[in-house]
């Protein structure tokens, strides 16, 4: 998909994923971030979060059939903004043949390791879930290409940080996106840690 010109019929698609007329402002942001730079974005509306993670991502993760492991981590703070992600993508990104998959706490740890082990391009879920598979093998990161935290305030403080913080310390160089509410001790942690010489774009 070339996000310079996104045909009437992508238009209507996204009117009907509840996602408004993309701007101008939110079609530079998509541009700027196909330079691969990590990114810090502050005080954006829910709404705009989901467009710019889905498209995005639709964009940046084509499917690969030759070799099906995840080239995308969506960490979340919730299983409802898990799930919508996930319709949103599928909706979107119909017959692309991107494969996407959601892991969190309430589902069944032993079947979301084999559907893992089935093969996804993209992984959505909680920060506890995404480790604990990861370290019990269930998730390959050899191909990981983007990172994006959603709600990282939310997140951190429901004990988010020490499993991100944990899977950094294993993820090879990859793009990285982080949304956040507000600034705050935690938040400063995760910032200091996680991108690398990050672009901010804030709406304060």
């Amino acid at each position: 998909m070339s996000l310079s010109i996104l045909s009437e019929d992508f238009r209507l698609k996204l009117a009907k994923n509840g996602i408004p007329e993309i701007s101008e402002e939110q079609l530079a942001l998509l541009k700027a971030l196909k330079s691969g730079q990590d990114f810090l974005f502050e005080a954006f509306e829910p709404a705009e979060i989901i467009a710019l993670n889905t498209l995005y991502l639709i964009d940046k993760i084509q499917a690969d059939e030759t070799e099906l492991l995840p080239r995308a981590l969506v960490f979340c703070s919730d299983i409802d903004t898990c799930f919508e992600l996930e319709a949103i993508i599928n909706s979107l990104a119909k017959f692309s043949g991107l494969v996407t998959l959601v892991t969190h706490d309430k589902g069944k740890k032993i079947q979301q390791r084999n559907d893992l082990y089935s093969g996804c391009d993209i992984v959505i879920g909680n920060a506890r879930r995404i480790c604990e598979l990861y370290f019990q093998n269930g998730i390959n990161l050899k191909n990981l290409k983007l990172i994006s935290i959603i709600d990282a305030n939310t997140i951190v403080a429901g004990g988010g940080l020490t499993p991100i913080m944990r899977l950094k310390e294993s993820i090879i160089k990859c793009q990285k996106l982080v949304f956040y509410s507000e600034d705050n001790a935690k938040i400063e942690t995760l910032l200091q840690d996680f991108p690398v010489n990050p672009r901010v774009v804030s709406k304060n």
